[in-house]
């Protein structure tokens, strides 16, 4: 995995969200997304990991952490993130 990182760029863990952890974080970014964007246009929101536990479950989780620590060591923390939303534009089906 971390040989693909380093060559690519990018590295796909298949299978790291289960189905279950990914309708709970689908869930979760529609109500993030309806809350602060009610019209339902595109929704860029920084610092969005507090905003629901299964964001900060993201941080360390079991399937992708080992990775992380194999490429930058343990000594690592969570920078800078955000949350994009970008619906289709309506009746176009191309997105924003």
């Amino acid at each position: 995995m971390v040989e693909r990182l380093e060559r690519d760029g990018f590295a796909v863990i298949e299978g790291a969200l289960d189905p279950d952890e990914v309708r709970r974080l689908t869930r979760s970014v529609d109500r993030v997304w309806q809350t602060e964007v009610p019209d339902g246009s595109a929704l860029h929101r920084l610092a969005f990991v507090p905003l629901d536990e299964i964001f900060l479950d993201l941080v360390d989780h079991p399937a992708t952490l080992p990775v992380v620590t194999a490429l930058l060591g343990w000594n690592i923390y969570l920078y800078h993130c955000h949350l994009d939303v970008h619906p289709p534009l309506r009746g176009s089906g191309l997105p924003v």
